[in-house]
């Protein structure tokens, strides 16, 4: 898709190659949908409170550190905004 996007340098080109660029879009989609589902069904995906858990038990590693307490707070703020997005 991107090499056939990368040959469009004109509307009118994107134009032109639309049907195909619209095949790909659908043939991209399908193919993640069924890795999602994939993964979702050999138990590879993982839920936002096992992440979370994951960040505190990171955390924890990192604070057993010798480091200021100002330097963990910013670490263990930045792992959980990472979180929030």
């Amino acid at each position: 898709m991107e090499e056939t996007l990368d040959k469009c340098s004109t509307g009118f080109d994107l134009l032109v190659q639309s049907q195909k660029i619209g095949d790909l879009v659908m043939k991209i989609t399908s193919v993640v949908e069924k890795c999602h589902k994939l993964e979702g069904s050999m138990g590879q995906l993982l839920d936002k409170k096992t992440i979370i858990q994951m960040a505190n038990t990171f955390i924890q590693i990192i604070s057993e550190e010798d480091l200021p307490e100002e330097q963990l707070d910013n670490i263990a703020t930045k792992i959980l905004e990472s979180l929030n997005g």
